[in-house]
């Protein structure tokens, strides 16, 4: 016995797993600049980290309150070498996996490591940067 139906059956749809791209990543260089920021009495401290990197340069910035503020800008910033290697590249999961999870460290670099578009523009802009913060910054630190 054979049966007409009036609507005709819907294809499934397969849904395939998403596939996790596992992005290389080398940091050779490391460079932070601390920026006081005063307003109305109160001071804050703007944290920006620049990477030189085998996919090219990145940034990201941090605010800290002054209550937040290490007693020490260099010994704060020695965590960040584990992840410094201009030998060996390694995959941004790792990464970003090497820096206590909820730590300013860990958003700092989590957030650098996340750009991934706009290289060509950001090599010129990450110069013109630099030379702003180096007026700018009360404190230097460079890793590599």
């Amino acid at each position: 016995m054979s049966v007409q139906m009036i609507k005709p059956l819907s294809v499934p749809v397969i849904q395939l797993p998403k596939v996790h791209i596992v992005h290389m990543v080398q940091i050779r260089n490391m460079e932070l600049f601390i920026v006081p920021l005063k307003r109305n009495g109160n001071i804050r401290y703007e944290v920006n980290l620049l990477l030189k990197t085998s996919v090219g340069p990145l940034t990201s910035r941090l605010i800290l309150e002054a209550q937040e503020k290490p007693a020490d800008w260099v010994t704060w910033s020695s965590c960040f070498r584990k992840i410094l290697n201009p030998i060996d590249s390694h995959d941004v999961y790792w990464l970003t996996h090497q820096l206590c999870e909820k730590s300013y460290h860990n958003r700092l670099i989590c957030s650098a490591l996340g750009q991934t578009t706009g290289r060509t523009k950001m090599k010129r802009n990450q110069s013109v940067e630099r030379d702003i913060l180096i007026e700018r910054a009360t404190n230097y630190i460079s890793l590599f």
